[in-house]
C-alpha cells in the first residue's frame, strides 16, 4: 500500500510539473515530393532533451496542427521544406497559413531551423518572419563558422572559430535589410567550394556581408518598408493577404542539415537559448549548455518535479514518522529518476574533435535543401 502511495504520490508530482511548463510546437512536416531531411529526428531528439525541465515540447508533421496554436509560447520550424524552387509546394493550406500569421500578429514567436526558409515561397509575409527565403546552397563539405557577437544567449558559448560538416546557405535577400532589421549571429570562418549559382545556373538575389548564417530579430515581424520594395518573395502580392506587426521575436538558422551538426554542442545551444529569449526568460539562460548526461539530468530533474510539486504536502498527510518520510521522499526521488531515464531520447555523445580528412566528399544529389 505505501509503495503505491509512493508511485501515485511521484505520479502527481510529474504532472503538476508538466503542467506548469510552458509548450514549444516542433513542427516538422514537409510538403509532398520534397526533400525530407534524415536529421530531423536528431534534431527533434537534442531539442527535446535539452528541454527536459524547461519546456513541453509537442512534435508534429501535421499542417492542421497550425490551427491550434494557442497556448504555444514558439512554433519552431524544423527543416520544412517545400518542392524544389521555383515550384512551390502546398506546405500550408490559406487557413493553415492565416492561422500562423494571427498567431505572429499576436505577439508569438518563431524559430525556424535550416530548411524552413526553403518554403511557402506563395506567403510572402512568411518570407519576412523568417528574415529571407532560400535561394541555393554549396555542396556539403566541411567548413569553419565563426560568431559575430557573442553578446546573445545563443553564441555566448561559442568559442574561436567551430568545424562543422554542413551546408552553406545562400538567401535571397539580405534580413538586416528589413524594417526589423536582424542581428547577425553567424557567418562561415573559411572559404568553401561554391558554385555561386543556384540549380537554374543564376542568383535571385543576395544575401549580403557577412554572409548570414544564423540571425534573430525582436518586434515588427511582418512588416514591410514605408516606401520601396524589399525583393526576393517577400512582398505581399496585390490583393493578397497583409499582415503587419508581431511584437514577438523571431530566430532562424541555416545550420542542421547533416546529423553530426547537431553534435557539436555549441549548435544544439541555438535554438534553445533562442527559445529562452523569444519567452523573455532570459534570467533562466545559463551559461553553459545543458549537460548531456542522462543520469545527472535524470536526478536533477527529479529533485525539480518533488520541489515545485504538492509531494510534500502529500507526504505530511500520510501516517508516517520523520524517518519513514525521509526514505518516503527518497523513494519518490528515485521513481521520478527512473520515469525520466526512460522518457529521456538517447542523448548524443559530447562535443569532440573531428578529422576533415574522413569527410571531404560533397552531396552528388542536387535535391538536398
Amino acid at each position: 500500500m505505501r509503495r503505491l502511495l509512493l508511485l501515485l504520490a511521484a505520479a502527481a508530482a510529474a504532472i503538476t510539473h508538466a503542467q506548469s511548463l510552458p509548450r514549444i510546437l516542433l513542427f516538422t512536416a514537409t510538403a509532398p515530393g520534397a526533400y525530407r531531411h534524415s536529421s530531423i529526428d536528431t534534431a527533434v531528439s537534442t531539442i527535446q532533451t535539452l528541454c527536459e525541465g524547461r519546456w513541453e515540447a509537442i512534435v508534429s508533421d501535421d499542417a492542421a496542427v497550425m490551427g491550434q496554436l494557442q497556448g504555444y509560447s514558439v512554433v519552431v520550424g524544423v527543416m520544412n521544406t517545400d518542392v524544389d524552387p521555383p515550384a512551390v509546394g502546398p506546405l500550408l493550406t490559406a487557413s493553415q497559413a492565416a492561422s500562423l500569421a494571427d498567431y505572429i500578429e499576436r505577439g508569438g514567436s518563431f524559430l525556424g531551423i535550416h530548411s524552413a526558409a526553403n518554403c511557402n515561397y506563395g506567403v510572402p509575409w512568411y518570407g519576412r518572419l523568417v528574415g529571407a527565403f532560400f535561394d541555393y546552397h554549396a555542396p556539403v563539405q566541411n567548413v569553419t563558422v565563426r560568431a559575430l557577437t557573442r553578446e546573445h544567449e545563443s553564441t555566448r558559448q561559442w568559442e574561436g572559430e567551430v568545424g562543422i560538416y554542413e551546408e552553406m546557405y545562400h538567401f535571397r535577400t539580405d534580413p538586416r535589410s528589413l524594417p526589423s532589421s536582424a542581428t547577425v549571429l553567424l557567418t562561415p570562418a573559411s572559404s568553401y567550394s561554391d558554385p555561386g549559382v543556384n540549380a537554374l545556373g543564376f542568383r535571385n538575389g543576395s544575401e549580403g556581408t557577412p554572409q548570414p548564417l544564423a540571425w534573430y530579430r525582436e518586434g515588427s515581424l511582418l512588416d514591410v518598408p514605408a516606401q520601396g520594395t524589399l525583393g526576393g518573395g517577400l512582398d505581399d502580392y496585390q490583393g493578397g493577404p497583409s499582415p503587419r506587426g508581431g511584437s514577438g521575436r523571431s530566430f532562424y538558422t541555416s545550420l542542421g542539415h547533416d546529423e553530426g551538426t547537431w553534435q557539436v554542442r555549441t549548435v544544439p545551444c541555438l535554438p534553445i537559448s533562442s527559445c529562452l529569449l523569444a519567452r523573455k526568460l532570459t534570467k533562466h539562460c545559463e551559461p553553459r549548455c545543458p549537460s548531456f548526461n542522462r543520469t545527472s539530468q535524470a536526478r536533477s530533474n527529479g529533485y525539480l518535479l518533488l520541489r515545485r510539486s504538492t509531494l510534500p504536502l502529500l507526504l505530511r498527510l500520510l501516517p508516517l514518522n520523520r524517518e519513514a518520510r525521509r526514505a518516503a521522499a527518497a523513494a519518490a526521488v528515485e521513481a521520478v529518476q527512473q520515469l525520466h531515464r526512460r522518457r529521456l531520447p538517447q542523448a548524443p555523445p559530447r562535443a569532440r574533435a573531428r578529422s576533415c580528412a574522413r569527410r571531404t566528399q560533397g552531396s552528388s544529389s542536387s535535391r538536398r535543401w
